[in-house]
């Protein structure tokens, strides 16, 4: 929610996008990996390796990322007192969201419009977006201020103006708001692996995966090792381990811890 005033005397009507960035820890931090050795396949398809306990090249335990409005968010000061518009809902973010695990912000861009700019954003919200426009199945045309140079006959979807435009970031954590701790991204509960068992693929495991799914999962899907403890292993999805499979270990230059 953002409280509105409008910018001048003139200035009666208002459009918001926000980009939201947030920090991603992973529930499990480990500096050693799996690395699988003398593979070799045989008859009873059931494949023999070694399976040996090195340390990772790097940690990735800090992430970054983003997302961006893809709505048209509109509201207007005419009509209020004090060419005021009070509270405009901008953007809702469930207590359970991920998002909020580690640290989150919001930047929200305000731009003030022109009346004609205005309804062009109005209808073309009412519309279902720019998205839909460009699609096959065109319910309108918008009609904005840019023409082609080419031809009168070419349509173009847009509006070109000057406005003022003013924004605002704001950071908070999880627990300013007393909310407890939301899920991460993925289950991270650890899945067990057994070496020894090697029993038919259509049969299901009695307690633990069969040894050719432990190389499956962390060979090719690149799931991470958390213990070694012959026969047993334990994995858990990659994201839980290596938060780079959900963005960036680069941190943005504004960031605030």
């Amino acid at each position: 929610m953002v409280d509105v005033k409008g910018l001048n005397d003139t200035t009666n009507y208002l459009r918001y996008e926000f980009e939201e960035t947030y920090k991603i820890v992973p529930p499990i931090v480990k500096a050693t990996m799996g690395e699988f050795r003398n593979y070799e396949t045989n008859r009873t398809g059931c494949a023999t390796f070694n399976v040996v306990e090195v340390s990772k090249d790097s940690i990735n335990d800090v992430c970054y990322n983003n997302r961006s409005s893809s709505g048209i968010i509109l509201t207007t000061t005419s009509g209020f007192g004090e060419n005021r518009s009070v509270r405009v809902p901008i953007n809702f973010v469930q207590a359970t969201d991920p998002v909020l695990g580690a640290r989150y912000s919001i930047l929200v861009k305000q731009y003030s419009q022109s009346l004609e700019g205005a309804n062009f954003y109005k209808i073309l919200k009412e519309l279902g977006g720019s998205e839909n426009l460009l699609s096959q199945n065109q319910p309108g045309y918008v009609v904005g201020n840019i023409i082609s140079q080419n031809t009168e006959k070419e349509k173009i979807l847009g509006f070109f103006e000057v406005s003022s435009v003013s924004e605002k970031r704001i950071y908070f954590n999880y627990n300013d708001f007393d909310f407890q701790n939301p899920p991460y991204f993925e289950n991270c509960e650890p899945i067990l692996y057994d070496y020894f068992y090697c029993g038919p693929p259509d049969i299901p495991p009695p307690v633990a995966l069969r040894r050719n799914q432990l190389y499956t999962d962390a060979f090719r899907n690149n799931y991470q090792f958390v213990s070694f403890d012959f026969p047993l292993f334990e994995l858990v999805k990659p994201a839980c381990a290596d938060c780079s499979y959900l963005g960036t270990i680069e941190k943005p230059e504004f960031w605030i811890d």
